[in-house]
């Protein structure tokens, strides 16, 4: 399986925040594996933020995620993107919404 850099957004911020959000995960990412990779992007729901940061800690699978400083569109400390770099089974996956 190919190795791609995978984030999960919350889906309660416009396309604009999204967009700066997903940048600051995938410069992270980028500055972690060195390389790039194909990316997919998935909209989450906060209740589903915990779920896969509980699934990600469970399997030993590395994450990152981006709290938001909060001056704009959510309150201060909101965790609005984890993302992973996954060269396994990602089927995991299937039951979240393509972006």
């Amino acid at each position: 399986m190919r190795t791609g850099f995978y984030f999960l957004i919350k889906n309660s911020t416009t396309r604009g925040k999204d967009y700066s959000q997903l940048l600051h995960a995938c410069q992270k990412l980028y500055d972690l594996s060195g390389k790039t990779n194909k990316k997919i992007v998935y909209k989450i729901t906060q209740e589903e933020v915990s779920e896969l940061k509980n699934f990600f800690k469970k399997n030993n699978i590395k994450y990152i995620q981006i709290i938001d400083a909060g001056k704009t569109q959510v309150s201060p400390g909101t965790n609005t993107v984890i993302a992973t770099i996954l060269d396994q089974d990602t089927s995991f996956f299937k039951k979240y919404k393509l972006y």
